[in-house]
Formats: C-alpha cells, structure tokens, sequence
C-alpha cells in the first residue's frame, strides 16, 4: 500500500478498536437524531465558576449549583441562559481551574443535560485514573 492509504487503514483500524474497547467498558453513546439540534453561533453567554464544593464562586446568570456527590455537579442558569439544552442550540465548555492560584492534577469533566431541569447543566468530573474528583471549574454556556 502507499503511505498515506496505509496510514488512513491503521488510523481507521485504532478508531475502529476505541469503539470496541469502549463497548467492553459499558460505554454506549447516546446520539441526538439527524438534524434535531437548533444551531449554535458559538457565542459566550452565560459563564459560572464552581468551587469543588459546588459552591457558585461566580457567574451573574447562575440560579444555582449543587454538589451532587463526588466530581457530580448540577449548575442551574436563568436568563437568558434557559433553557440549556443540547436541542436548545446550547453548547457547554468546562474548564477545570483551581479558581486561585496553584495547579491541579489531570483531571477532565463532561457535561449532559440535566435530566428534568431544562436550566440547569450535569458536569461529572474524573481523574486520570477514571475514578470521579471534586474539583473547581469554569462553566461556559455558548449559543
């Protein structure tokens, strides 16, 4: 094979391979529907920051934040930050940060909607290892 058709074979096989080890660890995604997402421009509207107690340390447009357990959050946002689903057109970035000054050690957050709660974001937090950890954050919501 030439090089580069070699390579799109062996890049396609690992892709392949991630799927089939995230299988075996119990992951299924759950895909929204072709074309059923509102679109998103990217703009920043509503931000929070998050102490690792799932204290709000900020964010004018934040209704509210909970710890829901270990690295498990819930921020709820008002207007005009609601609601903030993924159908909504709404797109989240966590930044984990220690929110002072120092550093934290590799750890990575994922968000969903918060099932039931239109305004509000679920944000679970994991280390390196995979095993969840309380942890500051900066929550960007984009629409």
């Amino acid at each position: 094979m030439k090089g580069s058709l070699k390579h799109l074979v062996a890049a396609a096989g690992l892709v392949l391979g991630m799927g089939a080890q995230a299988a075996d660890n119990g992951y299924a995604a759950l895909d929204a529907a072709p074309g059923s997402l509102l679109d998103n421009r990217g703009n920043i509207l509503c931000t929070a920051a998050i102490n690792s107690t799932g204290v709000k340390a900020g964010g004018n447009t934040v209704a509210s934040s909970t710890r829901l357990g270990v690295g498990t959050y819930q921020v709820a946002f008002k207007a005009p930050c609601s609601p903030v689903t993924a159908a909504s057109g709404w797109m989240r970035i966590v930044q984990v940060d220690t929110l002072t000054i120092g550093t934290l050690p590799s750890i990575r957050c994922v968000t969903a909607d918060r099932a039931g709660v239109p305004n509000a974001v679920w944000v679970q937090c994991y280390n390196a290892a995979g095993t969840p950890v309380d942890t500051s954050f900066f929550l960007f919501l984009l629409r």
